[in-house]
């Protein structure tokens, strides 16, 4: 019995405790169910259902034997359960629907160290127990994998008065996959959609590039959410006819084309619009090193970026 309150408080006032809990839990109602009614059974039972998970856990994931497992499947069912659903002071409602047949909730949850910590003291103490973390072994938190995508339009005004039109608009894509919705790692790519002419070069200006990226999100299940994507990477800028052609000679053509590094910083604002799509805009500053080409600014591509992005984070 010592072993396993030694093992129930190591593992429950860990890493586990200081995160919140995001569930989901759709509630078939019957005829007589209002949606509050029906609101209040589906929380019921996500917080049972948190309170089983945190027993299965536990026994799944330490090297104990059966028999031992087999008391903290008591315990949880019956001391620790109360004392887990005690500890739950904030319950936000990220998500809810209702079409009169069933209810649908999203909810985070949030149970209190200190009270958790202070309950299994006075838990321990009542069964003349004394608590030793030594010596004990867990495995880690599960993490959850989401598929990320988005679609990005770009503007920015390029350093170059030699151009007819210097204003250039970008499309472009980040693929990636999110950690507990809180940061995205992937891949991410652009090109520019105008032709962008210059009269000196008597040819377009085409550009490009793409590479890695990290894009921590601050506040992810609220509606209103931050991300700051960092972008890695190399592109090629160069002068074409306008099929895309370049000049015959080697010559020409070296002067006509180039590869850059890129570092680009940003800052956007998300919208959590619908269920896994998400609308964001925001700025970004585009870094380069020096580009050699042919009556064009060697920092033609430094500056500010503004983008309009539409964002899939799934699930």
């Amino acid at each position: 019995m010592k072993k396993i309150i030694t093992l129930l408080f190591l593992f429950l006032t860990g890493t586990l405790f200081s995160q919140n809990f995001i569930r989901e839990y759709t509630y078939n109602a019957s005829e007589n169910d209002s949606k509050s009614d029906a609101r209040e059974y589906a929380l019921l039972k996500i917080k049972k259902q948190l309170v089983e998970e945190l027993g299965t856990y536990i026994i799944t994931s330490t090297n104990l034997s059966i028999k031992e497992k087999n008391k903290i499947s008591d315990i949880m069912i019956s001391t620790q359960s109360r004392t887990v659903s005690e500890c739950i002071t904030q319950t936000q409602i990220i998500e809810e629907s209702w079409n009169g047949e069933s209810f649908y909730i999203q909810v985070k949850i949030h149970v209190n160290k200190k009270d958790f910590i202070r309950r299994l003291k006075e838990l321990s103490k009542q069964n003349n127990i004394d608590i030793n973390v030594n010596n004990i072994d867990t495995k880690q938190k599960k993490v959850n994998l989401s598929f990320y995508g988005s679609f990005d339009f770009g503007y920015q005004q390029l350093n170059d008065v030699n151009l007819k039109d210097n204003q250039s608009l970008t499309v472009g894509v980040r693929l990636g996959v999110a950690l507990n919705k809180n940061i995205i790692f992937g891949v991410w790519g652009y090109t520019n959609t105008e032709n962008l002419y210059n009269e000196y070069v008597d040819s377009y200006l085409r550009y490009g590039g793409g590479g890695l990226l990290i894009e921590p999100r601050l506040f992810p299940n609220f509606f209103v959410n931050f991300n700051l994507p960092m972008k890695a990477g190399f592109g090629t800028i160069s002068y074409a006819d306008n099929d895309w052609s370049y000049y015959n000679t080697s010559a020409e053509y070296d002067l006509k084309k180039d590869s850059y590094f890129i570092l680009e910083p940003g800052a956007e604002l998300s919208f959590n619009i619908v269920k896994y799509f998400k609308l964001s805009g925001g700025v970004s500053y585009r870094f380069t090193d020096n580009i050699e080409l042919i009556n064009t600014p060697y920092d033609i591509l430094k500056g500010w970026n503004f983008i309009f992005s539409l964002k899939i984070l799934y699930p």
